[in-house]
């Protein structure tokens, strides 16, 4: 039989090239790295900055990242908050709650039991969002609906054309599909909104680390 894997009891908080995380891990996990693979359940957040983050394990609390590539295959139970030059969700991947992302790309193949929101330049949706989208499209930018998504609430999307939007055969939306037409010069006060949410989420990651300084050595590292 296999053995059992070690449970780490507490936070941990890891900054390398190249992090692996196949522990499962009773608590927070932080990092500030460049290939990270968390391939463990994760009881608390999962909170960090990298080149590429890749999140196979369950994570029991919310995911907060800064990346260029992020990928999830896993549950995340509560809340995502994405920064990334792209992010892939599989058709796997189950998300408790609310998302929010800032991409230049998004593929998103899994299942949304909250809102999906944020600033896309294009995001192709393959999978199913049980309440509401509501989306900044860039200019030049693709909203394409395949023909295995389900948006069960309204579609609100903000774009410079109403042509950025494509939805093939056999999507659905079962609420009201709101396109909101702005003006070239609006888009400075978006980018304003997504920097500030940004310095939000690097807040929280700032705010994590003094935490874990502050912390008894129940917080490990490994």
């Amino acid at each position: 039989s296999q053995p059992s894997q070690e449970i780490i009891n507490g936070n941990l908080f890891k900054v390398g090239n190249k992090i692996k995380i196949s522990n499962p891990v009773n608590g927070d996990v932080i990092f500030f790295g460049g290939v990270v693979e968390i391939n463990s359940p994760i009881a608390g957040d999962v909170l960090g900055v990298g080149g590429l983050v890749r999140i196979k394990g369950d994570v029991l609390g919310n995911v907060r990242v800064i990346a260029e590539l992020v990928e999830i295959n896993g549950m995340v139970e509560r809340n995502v908050n994405v920064f990334a030059n792209r992010l892939i969700i599989k058709d796997t991947a189950r998300l408790g709650r609310d998302i929010y992302l800032g991409v230049n790309s998004a593929e998103v193949a899994g299942e949304i039991e909250g809102n999906l929101s944020g600033n896309f330049g294009n995001l192709v949706l393959a999978g199913r969002v049980k309440k509401n989208v509501d989306l900044v499209v860039r200019r030049a930018g693709k909203v394409i609906l395949e023909p295995k998504a389900l948006i069960a609430g309204d579609l609100i999307y903000k774009a410079t054309t109403k042509n950025q939007l494509q939805k093939k055969d056999g999507a659905q939306i079962l609420g009201q599909t709101a396109p909101k037409i702005f003006q070239t010069q609006k888009t400075k006060f978006v980018a304003a909104y997504i920097f500030g949410k940004i310095i939000a989420l690097f807040g929280l990651l700032i705010i994590g680390l003094v935490l874990l300084s502050l912390a008894p050595r129940k917080t490990l590292e490994i």
